[in-house]
């Protein structure tokens, strides 16, 4: 036996200066497209929108009770106790930036903010220093770098412990939906990952009617995609979720957090 395995002597194992954290929600963003935007409106304008960026994400990370763990670049890591806080701010910040668009566009400016967001709930653990390490994060990492532009991406067990999620009444209200978007192969991860687009259905929208997203008006060329899904959501509001062993051919179909005794 190596007699070094205890320190010094016969002394007591060195406490590692890392610890086992409770269940936890770990949220990544990143602005997408800013190399480009750098590139063709220049450095000032890049910064400008990483600083109205960074504003409003800050003000909704405080506002869900996240704890911002990180920055990074143009991107945050963020932990959240609460897995529907998580989303319900992801939501909240797609629809400030849609907002912010919409005004940038009224004043004729051309450029416009982008972000992805992915979400991943684990037992992470947490060093010393607040940072958070492990497989929980390393996903919740690589979810985020899958995530288009205005896209919110979960993984399986966030969609799960977050279960039926209502919007208030003050953010229009509504229900969350989760788009099945099936298997997804993650680079560092052996085997794929089955990941779910957050949408959000008003109170007022009929069967059949679109679930909200931001990343169909940041990107055109899912708008055709972005029909398929709501007639897919019309399908799943009115049958069971489908089979876990269904081909991931066929994802697409929107779980609705409308399954009764889900979440906790």
């Amino acid at each position: 036996m190596n007699e070094n395995a205890h320190g010094e002597g016969n002394g007591p194992r060195a406490t590692p200066e890392v610890s086992l954290s409770d269940t936890i929600t770990i949220f990544f963003s990143d602005i997408r497209g800013f190399t480009d935007t750098t590139e063709e409106l220049g450095d000032e304008v890049a910064h400008e929108l990483v600083r109205e960026q960074d504003t409003i994400v800050r003000s909704h990370i405080e506002a869900y009770g996240g704890d911002v763990v990180k920055t990074q670049g143009d991107g945050f890591m963020v932990a959240f106790k609460a897995t529907r806080g998580a989303i319900l701010c992801a939501i909240a910040i797609q629809k400030a930036i849609a907002a912010k668009n919409r005004e940038i566009a009224e004043k004729n400016r051309d450029r416009r903010i982008a972000i992805g967001i992915g979400i991943n709930t684990g037992e992470p653990i947490r060093q010393e220093d607040g940072d958070y390490i492990g497989g929980t994060v390393n996903l919740a990492a690589r979810i985020c770098a899958t995530a288009g532009p205005g896209q919110i991406l979960v993984a399986e067990s966030t969609r799960y412990v977050a279960g039926r999620i209502e919007l208030r009444k003050a953010d229009g209200g509504g229900v969350v939906e989760y788009v099945d978007r099936g298997l997804q192969p993650l680079k560092g991860f052996p085997e794929p990952k089955r990941l779910f687009e957050v949408t959000w259905l008003p109170t007022t929208t009929t069967i059949g009617a679109e679930p909200a997203t931001e990343a169909a008006a940041l990107s055109t060329g899912r708008a055709g995609d972005r029909r398929g899904q709501s007639r897919g959501a019309t399908r799943a509001q009115r049958a069971d979720a489908r089979p876990r062993d269904q081909p991931p051919g066929r994802s697409g179909l929107s779980v609705s957090s409308r399954l009764s005794g889900e979440g906790q």
